[in-house]
């Protein structure tokens, strides 16, 4: 059974630096593939009233994977953010579809409608903000040291962290978040699944 912990973390300067900047790395990625998948979308939206030609091909999450290695090349600094944090946000991007499309059927049986009043798809994937809550998820690779109340994370080093209460087991993942954007980084939680 996997339990969920939530700590508090104190970044120095530099940290919230380097974290700011792999939220904005991470939510590059994401909003990159969904541009991606909204123009396949609308390619077999297009090609479904039609019919003509070959039907269109959708990328899988490992598809884009491997995209990324190429994007990497032409914008280096995507590599200064932990590779498995980008790929975990494409990861969340193809959750996100899944959920989509189990809403659209749900919906279609239940005969309601799929769209608001402005003709957009209800519940449909959006792209993400600096303004709203800033995350990553690590699957691995995160060391947690309860005497010297620190976290070792990856790319950012030890982080001081207050910890409430202790936990046995094996760390699965460890997600970073922070609420609402403000001028001064105060603190993030640390989401810790073992």
């Amino acid at each position: 059974m996997l339990k969920a912990y939530k700590y508090r973390i104190y970044p120095t300067e530099k940290q919230q630096e380097l974290l700011t900047q792999q939220f904005g790395i991470g939510r590059f990625v994401y909003n990159w593939v969904l541009s991606e998948k909204r123009k396949e979308y609308a390619t077999f939206k297009i090609w479904n009233e039609n019919q003509v030609g070959d039907k269109p091909k959708y990328n899988s999450a490992f598809d884009y994977n491997k995209v990324l290695t190429t994007l990497k090349k032409e914008l280096t600094w995507i590599s200064e953010a932990h590779s498995q944090t980008i790929q975990q946000e494409i990861a969340h991007l193809f959750h996100a579809y899944e959920r989509f499309y189990v809403k659209v059927k749900e919906r279609k049986a239940k005969k309601q409608n799929l769209t608001n009043k402005k003709g957009n798809l209800l519940d449909f994937p959006k792209f993400k903000s600096r303004k709203d809550r800033q995350s990553l998820s690590y699957p691995q690779s995160v060391k947690v040291n309860f005497e010297s109340s620190c976290v070792q994370i990856p790319k950012l080093g030890k982080v001081l962290c207050v910890f409430h209460r202790e936990f046995t087991g094996t760390i699965k993942t460890t997600t970073l978040s922070k609420t609402a954007m403000s001028p001064k980084f105060d603190s993030a939680l640390i989401d810790v699944r073992c």
